[in-house]
């Protein structure tokens, strides 16, 4: 049983919500009290409706996600995508990337390095011809 207040305010409180990675996405666990007693008025609450679009948006990937990545991020090809011969994928520059078939539970993975360039890359998969951005990863603002 999840304890949501704490009776003695020493012991900490069960998360209501977490999120953790699963995969290539995200699973978010939200719970609360089957009564009042815990989330009376947060649903009314405008902050109430932010933080859920907040959890959802961070964690719904779009379907082309897979080609927009951050320097040092590897490219990993999903199995939803259909390769029709062996993937050729180049750098800015023009200079191919090596891209390894890895097996992944019976599964064909195609998958490089981490990439260290920013730039446009280009991935053909045999029929079509695809862009691929690396971007420069964003700083932290100093607080």
């Amino acid at each position: 049983m999840l304890n949501y207040l704490p009776p003695d305010n020493k012991t900490p409180a069960d998360p209501a919500i977490t999120v953790h990675s699963l995969e290539q996405g995200r699973v978010v666990f939200y719970s609360s009290t089957a009564n009042g007693d815990w989330a009376k008025s947060f649903p009314a609450k405008p902050a109430y409706l932010e933080l859920m679009s907040e959890l959802v948006g961070g964690s719904v990937k779009m379907g082309d996600g897979w080609m927009n990545l951050a320097v040092d991020q590897p490219l990993e090809i999903p199995q939803t995508v259909r390769v029709t011969s062996a993937p050729v994928f180049t750098d800015p520059t023009g200079t191919p990337v090596v891209v390894d078939p890895q097996l992944r539970e019976g599964r064909t993975i195609y998958q490089t390095v981490p990439l260290k360039k920013p730039g446009l890359y280009k991935l053909s998969l045999g029929d079509q011809q695809v862009p691929i951005a690396v971007n420069v990863r964003r700083r932290k603002k100093p607080m």
